[in-house]
């Protein structure tokens, strides 16, 4: 036979209880307040924008009426339809191109990866040296 037991409900911790911010906890919410502005401003106004003007039905109809907008639309399709493969291939052939083992193209392969890899190097430097 198994008897049920119950515990008590823990106590509400009061308003002054609560545990304080470290310097830590309070310096990382502080630096990420400018990220979110930026998120704010830059991705959720614009989105809540384009969702305020759809909601008028007489936009579509101005839209479908203006003559320049099926010519974007179809240029728009053609240049994703392009871009997107032409850079797959240029892709496909240059990491071909690169697998290859001769000294040239080692070198070749340096000059490409500097300008990426460079900047990179200057700032571990520099965050080494201030730290």
């Amino acid at each position: 036979m198994t008897a049920a037991v119950s515990l008590p409900a823990p106590a509400p911790t009061p308003a002054s209880a609560q545990r304080t911010l470290s310097q830590y906890e309070f310096w990382g919410r502080l630096f990420v307040v400018p990220y979110l502005l930026v998120f704010v401003v830059f991705v959720l106004y614009p989105v809540g924008y384009g969702l305020w003007l759809a909601r008028h039905p007489e936009s579509y109809v101005k839209l479908f009426d203006d003559p320049i907008f099926f010519r974007t639309a179809i240029n728009t399709v053609i240049f994703l339809v392009v871009a997107i493969n032409l850079k797959m291939i240029v892709a496909m052939v240059l990491s071909g191109f690169f697998i290859q083992t001769r000294w040239w193209i080692k070198a070749l392969s340096l000059l490409f990866i500097l300008p990426w890899a460079v900047p990179s190097d200057t700032d571990h430097f520099v965050g080494t040296f201030l730290t």
